[in-house]
């Protein structure tokens, strides 16, 4: 994974290796164990909903932030639960 930080925007490349940035839009915390959630900065198309992607922050060897890629599903719906309530009044969130 591919990415700088500048505000709260990150350059990630893609599957394609195109670069693509997301903006950090909420960062949160369950059972000691710290989220974000991510939109892409690109509007979609307008047949097309705007994704949230959530990933956690571990630490690298360095004692580095980097970011992981949430893939047990069950975690992925809890954290997931846990970010529409919190931004229910800032967004219309369709599961």
């Amino acid at each position: 994974m591919n990415n700088e930080m500048e505000n709260n925007i990150l350059t990630f490349q893609d599957e394609d290796g195109n670069d693509v940035e997301l903006e950090i839009i909420d960062a949160f915390e369950i059972s000691d164990t710290q989220y974000v959630a991510l939109v892409p900065v690109e509007e979609p198309a307008e047949d097309q909903e705007e994704e949230v992607f959530i990933m956690r922050i571990e630490e690298d060897e360095n004692g580095d932030d980097i970011l992981i890629q949430v893939t047990d599903e069950e975690e992925l719906e809890t954290a997931f639960e846990t970010f529409k309530e919190r931004m229910a009044d800032q967004f219309d969130i369709i599961d």
